[in-house]
């Protein structure tokens, strides 16, 4: 979020690639997840300010947060990532100007 302008640099935009859940998702010491409902604030807010920032005729690309091994060492829950892959499905449900990756799938079909 505090980055979000930064990253835009005040241009115009084509494409611009997003992909947020995993960081929100972990639960390690120094970390705690972000609870869902924050989530899915910042994520509408995030896409509002990209989308302000699309040339005519731009997308965004969404990819899907990936699964996680159980044993990862900041204790990210694939329960958590499936609900925001969910909120981010749902925000983004019938945004125009919205393509998903669906990278969670590729990964899963290849890793299980």
């Amino acid at each position: 979020m505090a980055c979000i302008d930064h990253w835009l640099g005040g241009q115009r935009w084509d494409v611009v690639t997003v992909n947020f859940g995993l960081h929100d998702c972990c639960d390690a010491g120094h970390a705690k997840p972000i609870p869902a409902a924050n989530y899915s604030a910042n994520l509408a807010e995030i896409y509002s300010k990209i989308r302000s920032a699309l040339a005519p005729g731009g997308n965004v690309l969404w990819v899907e947060t990936t699964p996680v091994s159980s044993t990862n060492r900041f204790n990210i829950k694939n329960s958590c990532v499936k609900e925001y892959n969910g909120l981010a499905a749902k925000l983004f449900a019938n945004a125009t100007t919205v393509v998903t990756c669906d990278l969670n799938q590729a990964v899963t079909s290849v890793c299980g």
